[in-house]
Protein backbone atom coordinates (compact mmCIF):
# COMPACT_ATOMS: atom_id res chain seq x y z
CA UNK A 1 0.00 0.00 0.00
CA UNK A 2 1.19 3.37 -1.07
CA UNK A 3 1.99 5.97 1.30
CA UNK A 4 -0.18 9.55 1.59
CA UNK A 5 1.00 12.87 1.56
CA UNK A 6 -2.30 15.46 2.32
CA UNK A 7 -1.24 19.24 1.30
CA UNK A 8 -3.05 22.27 2.13
CA UNK A 9 -2.56 24.79 -0.94
CA UNK A 10 -5.09 27.48 -1.31
CA UNK A 11 -3.32 27.99 -4.89
CA UNK A 12 -5.50 25.18 -6.17
CA UNK A 13 -3.98 25.71 -9.66
CA UNK A 14 -0.86 24.71 -8.18
CA UNK A 15 -2.07 21.90 -6.08
CA UNK A 16 -4.04 20.22 -8.89
CA UNK A 17 -0.93 20.12 -11.13
CA UNK A 18 1.66 19.02 -8.44
CA UNK A 19 -1.06 16.12 -7.48
CA UNK A 20 -1.47 14.93 -10.95
CA UNK A 21 2.12 14.82 -11.85
CA UNK A 22 2.52 12.58 -8.95
CA UNK A 23 -0.56 10.30 -8.97
CA UNK A 24 0.49 9.70 -12.66
CA UNK A 25 4.20 8.46 -12.29
CA UNK A 26 3.94 4.73 -11.90
CA UNK A 27 7.12 4.28 -9.66
CA UNK A 28 6.09 6.83 -6.93
CA UNK A 29 6.44 5.91 -3.43
CA UNK A 30 3.22 7.57 -2.13
CA UNK A 31 0.05 9.50 -3.44
CA UNK A 32 -0.62 13.15 -2.81
CA UNK A 33 -4.22 14.43 -1.62
CA UNK A 34 -4.75 17.96 -2.12
CA UNK A 35 -7.44 20.35 -0.47
CA UNK A 36 -7.86 23.59 -1.03
CA UNK A 37 -10.21 24.34 2.04
CA UNK A 38 -9.66 23.75 5.67
CA UNK A 39 -12.87 22.16 6.64
CA UNK A 40 -12.68 19.54 3.55
CA UNK A 41 -9.14 18.60 4.98
CA UNK A 42 -10.23 18.59 8.81
CA UNK A 43 -12.54 16.28 7.33
CA UNK A 44 -10.55 13.95 5.70
CA UNK A 45 -8.33 13.87 8.99
CA UNK A 46 -10.83 12.60 11.18
CA UNK A 47 -10.56 9.28 9.39
CA UNK A 48 -7.01 8.93 7.89
CA UNK A 49 -3.32 9.46 9.06
CA UNK A 50 -1.46 10.45 6.11
CA UNK A 51 2.47 9.70 6.72
CA UNK A 52 2.99 13.30 6.05
CA UNK A 53 1.01 16.72 5.91
CA UNK A 54 2.28 19.62 3.59
CA UNK A 55 1.15 23.24 5.01
CA UNK A 56 1.10 26.27 2.63
CA UNK A 57 2.92 28.63 4.97
CA UNK A 58 1.48 31.28 3.54
CA UNK A 59 -2.45 30.71 4.25
CA UNK A 60 -3.82 31.86 7.53
CA UNK A 61 -5.25 28.50 8.48
CA UNK A 62 -5.99 29.10 12.52
CA UNK A 63 -6.09 25.08 13.07
CA UNK A 64 -2.54 23.47 11.88
CA UNK A 65 -2.19 22.72 15.37
CA UNK A 66 -5.53 20.34 15.69
CA UNK A 67 -4.67 19.11 11.97
CA UNK A 68 -0.65 18.55 13.20
CA UNK A 69 -1.13 16.06 15.88
CA UNK A 70 -3.45 13.84 13.36
CA UNK A 71 -0.60 12.86 11.79
CA UNK A 72 2.71 10.88 11.52
CA UNK A 73 4.85 14.40 9.94
CA UNK A 74 4.63 17.74 8.86
CA UNK A 75 6.69 19.87 6.66
CA UNK A 76 5.69 23.53 5.62
CA UNK A 77 5.91 24.96 1.86
CA UNK A 78 7.38 28.13 1.55
CA UNK A 79 7.41 30.39 -1.16
CA UNK A 80 10.71 32.15 0.12
CA UNK A 81 14.07 30.00 -0.54
CA UNK A 82 15.52 31.70 2.71
CA UNK A 83 12.96 30.59 4.90
CA UNK A 84 13.68 26.88 3.35
CA UNK A 85 16.93 27.02 3.80
CA UNK A 86 17.41 28.76 7.39
CA UNK A 87 14.65 26.12 8.77
CA UNK A 88 15.21 23.12 6.27
CA UNK A 89 14.27 21.06 9.60
CA UNK A 90 10.49 21.77 8.78
CA UNK A 91 10.21 23.96 5.40
CA UNK A 92 10.56 23.41 1.85
CA UNK A 93 10.73 25.72 -1.12
CA UNK A 94 7.37 25.77 -3.44
CA UNK A 95 8.82 26.73 -6.58
CA UNK A 96 11.96 24.44 -7.31
CA UNK A 97 11.67 22.14 -9.69
CA UNK A 98 9.21 19.48 -9.08
CA UNK A 99 11.61 16.04 -9.09
CA UNK A 100 13.57 18.07 -6.65
CA UNK A 101 11.13 18.83 -4.30
CA UNK A 102 9.42 15.38 -4.47
CA UNK A 103 12.96 13.80 -3.99
CA UNK A 104 12.90 16.13 -1.13
CA UNK A 105 9.47 14.47 0.23
CA UNK A 106 10.43 11.38 0.07
CA UNK A 107 13.62 11.84 1.74
CA UNK A 108 11.76 13.48 4.78
CA UNK A 109 9.50 9.99 4.80
CA UNK A 110 12.51 7.84 4.17
CA UNK A 111 14.25 9.87 7.54
CA UNK A 112 10.88 9.14 9.27
CA UNK A 113 10.82 5.94 8.98
CA UNK A 114 14.64 5.62 10.04
CA UNK A 115 13.81 6.61 12.91
CA UNK A 116 11.36 4.60 13.48
CA UNK A 117 12.66 1.51 13.08
CA UNK A 118 15.05 1.42 16.59
CA UNK A 119 15.64 -2.67 16.00
CA UNK A 120 17.72 -1.80 12.86
CA UNK A 121 19.19 1.20 14.07
CA UNK A 122 20.82 -0.36 17.26
CA UNK A 123 20.73 -4.15 16.44
CA UNK A 124 21.16 -4.31 12.71
CA UNK A 125 23.37 -1.27 11.27
CA UNK A 126 23.52 -1.41 7.46
CA UNK A 127 26.50 -0.32 5.72
CA UNK A 128 25.88 0.62 2.54
CA UNK A 129 28.38 0.59 -0.55
CA UNK A 130 27.72 2.43 -3.94
CA UNK A 131 29.86 4.57 -6.30
CA UNK A 132 28.75 6.35 -9.40
CA UNK A 133 31.48 4.87 -10.90
CA UNK A 134 32.18 1.33 -13.03
CA UNK A 135 35.19 -0.88 -12.14
CA UNK A 136 36.26 0.71 -8.83
CA UNK A 137 36.64 -2.39 -6.65
CA UNK A 138 33.21 -1.76 -5.59
CA UNK A 139 31.90 -5.78 -5.05
CA UNK A 140 35.86 -6.69 -3.78
CA UNK A 141 35.61 -3.98 -1.13
CA UNK A 142 31.76 -5.35 -0.01
CA UNK A 143 32.90 -8.44 0.60
CA UNK A 144 35.76 -7.39 2.09
CA UNK A 145 33.93 -5.58 4.84
CA UNK A 146 31.39 -8.20 4.96
CA UNK A 147 34.07 -10.78 5.76
CA UNK A 148 35.72 -8.73 8.22
CA UNK A 149 32.98 -7.61 10.06
CA UNK A 150 31.77 -11.37 10.35
CA UNK A 151 34.77 -12.16 12.38
CA UNK A 152 32.99 -10.09 15.17
CA UNK A 153 29.38 -10.57 14.44
CA UNK A 154 26.72 -12.38 12.04
CA UNK A 155 27.01 -10.43 8.75
CA UNK A 156 24.84 -10.59 5.85
CA UNK A 157 25.72 -9.36 2.38
CA UNK A 158 22.72 -8.59 0.21
CA UNK A 159 24.26 -7.51 -3.76
CA UNK A 160 21.94 -5.64 -6.33
CA UNK A 161 23.53 -7.99 -9.25
CA UNK A 162 21.16 -8.92 -12.02
CA UNK A 163 23.32 -12.21 -11.54
CA UNK A 164 25.36 -14.11 -8.97
CA UNK A 165 28.33 -13.23 -9.28
CA UNK A 166 30.08 -16.57 -8.33
CA UNK A 167 31.84 -18.12 -10.88
CA UNK A 168 30.23 -21.60 -12.62
CA UNK A 169 32.93 -23.72 -10.77
CA UNK A 170 32.17 -22.05 -7.79
CA UNK A 171 28.44 -23.06 -8.02
CA UNK A 172 28.95 -26.36 -6.82
CA UNK A 173 31.59 -25.77 -3.74
CA UNK A 174 30.15 -26.99 -0.46
CA UNK A 175 30.88 -23.86 1.38
CA UNK A 176 29.10 -21.18 -0.73
CA UNK A 177 27.23 -23.04 -2.81
CA UNK A 178 24.57 -20.89 -4.68
CA UNK A 179 21.04 -21.69 -2.99
CA UNK A 180 18.64 -19.14 -3.77
CA UNK A 181 18.34 -15.26 -4.58
CA UNK A 182 17.23 -11.85 -4.19
CA UNK A 183 14.76 -12.43 -6.19
CA UNK A 184 13.56 -15.64 -4.14
CA UNK A 185 14.28 -13.63 -0.73
CA UNK A 186 11.37 -11.31 -2.55
CA UNK A 187 8.91 -13.89 -3.34
CA UNK A 188 8.56 -15.26 0.33
CA UNK A 189 8.52 -11.92 1.79
CA UNK A 190 5.69 -11.17 -0.09
CA UNK A 191 4.15 -14.12 1.29
CA UNK A 192 5.05 -13.52 4.36
CA UNK A 193 7.26 -16.37 4.60
CA UNK A 194 10.98 -14.81 4.25
CA UNK A 195 12.40 -15.20 8.18
CA UNK A 196 11.62 -19.24 7.42
CA UNK A 197 13.12 -19.26 4.26
CA UNK A 198 15.72 -16.90 4.63
CA UNK A 199 18.15 -19.44 6.40
CA UNK A 200 18.20 -21.71 2.99
CA UNK A 201 18.37 -19.29 0.59
CA UNK A 202 21.42 -17.73 1.35
CA UNK A 203 24.51 -18.69 0.17
CA UNK A 204 28.12 -18.62 3.08
CA UNK A 205 30.99 -16.96 2.23
CA UNK A 206 33.85 -17.43 4.97
CA UNK A 207 31.92 -16.53 7.79
CA UNK A 208 29.47 -14.15 5.85
CA UNK A 209 26.06 -14.92 4.48
CA UNK A 210 25.23 -13.51 0.79
CA UNK A 211 22.01 -13.20 -0.98
CA UNK A 212 22.66 -11.67 -4.33
CA UNK A 213 21.66 -12.04 -8.03
CA UNK A 214 18.22 -12.42 -9.51
CA UNK A 215 15.94 -15.20 -11.29
CA UNK A 216 15.75 -13.12 -14.49
CA UNK A 217 17.34 -10.12 -15.12
CA UNK A 218 14.30 -8.19 -15.18
CA UNK A 219 13.57 -8.28 -11.71
CA UNK A 220 15.68 -5.63 -10.59
CA UNK A 221 13.67 -2.95 -12.72
CA UNK A 222 10.32 -4.64 -12.51
CA UNK A 223 10.42 -4.45 -8.59
CA UNK A 224 10.16 -1.30 -7.32
CA UNK A 225 13.23 0.42 -5.21
CA UNK A 226 10.95 1.04 -2.30
CA UNK A 227 9.79 -2.14 -2.02
CA UNK A 228 13.43 -3.59 -1.90
CA UNK A 229 13.93 -0.96 0.33
CA UNK A 230 11.08 -2.31 2.62
CA UNK A 231 12.93 -6.03 1.96
CA UNK A 232 16.19 -5.11 3.75
CA UNK A 233 14.49 -3.02 6.80
CA UNK A 234 12.58 -6.49 6.83
CA UNK A 235 15.58 -8.62 7.11
CA UNK A 236 16.92 -6.03 9.58
CA UNK A 237 14.59 -5.83 12.21
CA UNK A 238 12.99 -9.88 11.97
CA UNK A 239 16.47 -11.62 11.52
CA UNK A 240 19.29 -11.96 13.74
CA UNK A 241 21.95 -10.66 11.79
CA UNK A 242 23.95 -8.31 13.82
CA UNK A 243 24.63 -5.91 10.69
CA UNK A 244 23.95 -6.01 7.05
CA UNK A 245 26.18 -5.22 4.13
CA UNK A 246 24.17 -3.68 1.39
CA UNK A 247 25.73 -3.59 -2.08
CA UNK A 248 23.75 -1.16 -3.90
CA UNK A 249 25.67 -1.07 -7.17
CA UNK A 250 25.92 2.02 -9.15
CA UNK A 251 22.54 2.83 -10.26
CA UNK A 252 21.09 5.90 -8.49
CA UNK A 253 17.42 5.21 -9.31
CA UNK A 254 17.93 2.28 -7.18
CA UNK A 255 20.52 3.91 -4.08
CA UNK A 256 17.94 6.80 -3.54
CA UNK A 257 15.27 5.00 -2.16
CA UNK A 258 17.89 2.98 0.44
CA UNK A 259 20.83 5.68 1.35
CA UNK A 260 18.49 6.72 4.35
CA UNK A 261 18.25 3.53 5.93
CA UNK A 262 22.24 3.38 5.60
CA UNK A 263 24.56 3.85 9.17
CA UNK A 264 27.83 4.20 7.01
CA UNK A 265 28.12 5.25 3.30
CA UNK A 266 30.72 4.01 1.75
CA UNK A 267 31.54 5.39 -1.79
CA UNK A 268 34.33 3.33 -3.99
CA UNK A 269 35.86 5.67 -6.26
CA UNK A 270 38.89 5.83 -8.64
CA UNK A 271 41.52 8.36 -8.85
CA UNK A 272 41.30 9.51 -12.39
CA UNK A 273 40.02 12.54 -14.17
CA UNK A 274 36.47 11.29 -15.63
CA UNK A 275 36.01 8.84 -12.15
CA UNK A 276 36.59 12.13 -10.21
CA UNK A 277 33.98 14.22 -11.95
CA UNK A 278 31.77 11.55 -12.34
CA UNK A 279 32.28 11.79 -8.15
CA UNK A 280 31.70 15.33 -8.24
CA UNK A 281 28.96 15.46 -10.05
CA UNK A 282 27.19 12.93 -7.54
CA UNK A 283 27.87 14.79 -4.10
CA UNK A 284 26.44 17.92 -6.04
CA UNK A 285 23.39 16.06 -6.44
CA UNK A 286 22.82 15.07 -2.94
CA UNK A 287 23.83 18.96 -2.50
CA UNK A 288 21.12 19.57 -4.23
CA UNK A 289 18.43 17.41 -3.29
CA UNK A 290 19.23 18.17 0.67
CA UNK A 291 20.48 15.16 1.70
CA UNK A 292 23.57 17.27 3.51
CA UNK A 293 23.00 14.83 6.39
CA UNK A 294 24.18 12.17 3.98
CA UNK A 295 27.03 13.68 3.01
CA UNK A 296 28.21 13.64 6.42
CA UNK A 297 27.64 9.93 6.98
CA UNK A 298 29.30 9.16 3.39
CA UNK A 299 33.09 8.01 3.13
CA UNK A 300 34.75 7.96 -0.01
CA UNK A 301 36.81 4.72 -0.40
CA UNK A 302 39.84 4.29 -3.22
CA UNK A 303 40.70 0.32 -2.64
CA UNK A 304 44.22 -0.48 -3.96
CA UNK A 305 44.58 -2.69 -7.26
CA UNK A 306 43.71 -6.42 -6.52
CA UNK A 307 44.78 -9.21 -8.68
CA UNK A 308 42.59 -9.84 -11.89
CA UNK A 309 43.33 -13.55 -12.37
CA UNK A 310 41.54 -16.65 -10.76
CA UNK A 311 38.48 -16.95 -9.84
CA UNK A 312 36.62 -15.52 -7.20
CA UNK A 313 37.27 -17.33 -4.60
CA UNK A 314 41.20 -16.88 -5.51
CA UNK A 315 40.92 -13.29 -6.06
CA UNK A 316 39.48 -12.38 -2.71
CA UNK A 317 41.48 -14.50 -0.99
CA UNK A 318 44.52 -12.38 -2.66
CA UNK A 319 42.63 -9.17 -1.49
CA UNK A 320 41.79 -10.35 1.64
CA UNK A 321 45.43 -10.72 2.56
CA UNK A 322 47.03 -8.06 0.21
CA UNK A 323 46.80 -4.27 0.62
CA UNK A 324 43.43 -3.87 -0.18
CA UNK A 325 42.76 -6.04 3.40
CA UNK A 326 44.92 -3.81 5.32
CA UNK A 327 42.79 -1.27 3.96
CA UNK A 328 39.57 -1.88 5.15
CA UNK A 329 40.95 -3.38 8.19
CA UNK A 330 41.99 0.48 9.03
CA UNK A 331 38.57 1.63 7.42
CA UNK A 332 36.59 -0.48 10.15
CA UNK A 333 39.24 -0.54 13.19
CA UNK A 334 36.88 0.85 15.45
CA UNK A 335 34.18 -1.61 14.75
CA UNK A 336 36.64 -4.42 15.73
Amino acid sequence: MKKVVAMYEQEEAYGKNLAEYVNRKENMPFELQVFSQADKLSDYLQGHTPQLLLLSEESSLESYGEMSVKTQDVLYLTEHKEQARDHKENHIYKYQPTDQLLNQLMQRMSDHDKRDSPVMQESCPIYGVYSPVGRCGKTTFSLLLGELLARKRSVLYIGFDELPFWDEEENTSEEQGEKGTLSDAYFYWQRQKLKEKLPVLVSHWHGVDVLTGMNCPEDLCVIQPEEWSQLILKIAQETEYAAIVLDIGSKLWLADSMFSMCSQLYVPVLSERLAKDQQRRFELWLEKNGSDELLQRMQIVTLPQCAQNGTMKERLEYALWGEAGDYVRNLIKSEW
